[in-house]
């Protein structure tokens, strides 16, 4: 079973839901995607305030500030969670986390701009070449044809 899930915190209403094919399910009993990714089953969740070290670890490796287009350094811890935040109340981002084996695995956001919908993906190092970018991408793909 493939379970998609967006923001249902949303201004986009009921198209946001958690749904499972065209079916919206109760967001209390759904709260993941799980996907196959190669051997193992990649869960893909929303990402939540208690995500803000693991991506403030990931932003900051150096595999990760070597692509970033707008950020020379590394990133403060505060400046971090004050971006962090906002993009959690932001009706018009959203994270998702991937996981294997119940560790994370990679991140992707979506995020809304007035020339479009940029994607922002990142997989750990470990978890490379197991499928997860792809996982993730499939997710971010489907949510944005909702958005």
């Amino acid at each position: 079973m493939v379970v998609s899930l967006c923001n249902p915190c949303s201004r986009y209403g009921d198209a946001l839901k958690p749904r499972i094919g065209d079916e919206p399910v109760d967001h209390a009993s759904q709260s993941q995607m799980v996907t196959r990714s190669g051997r193992h089953n990649l869960v893909v969740r929303p990402a939540d305030a208690g995500d803000d070290r693991l991506l403030f670890d990931w932003v900051n490796r150096p595999d990760s500030l070597a692509y970033m287009l707008k950020t020379e350094g590394a990133v403060a811890w505060a400046d971090h969670q004050r971006w962090f935040d906002a993009r959690l109340r932001d009706d018009d981002s959203a994270i998702w986390i991937g996981e294997l084996d119940q560790r994370p695995a990679g991140q992707v956001r979506l995020q809304r701009s007035t020339r479009g919908l940029v994607v922002a993906i990142y997989v750990d190092p470990g978890s490379r070449r197991r499928g997860v970018a792809s996982g993730l991408l499939r997710h971010a793909d489907a949510q944005a044809a909702i958005r």
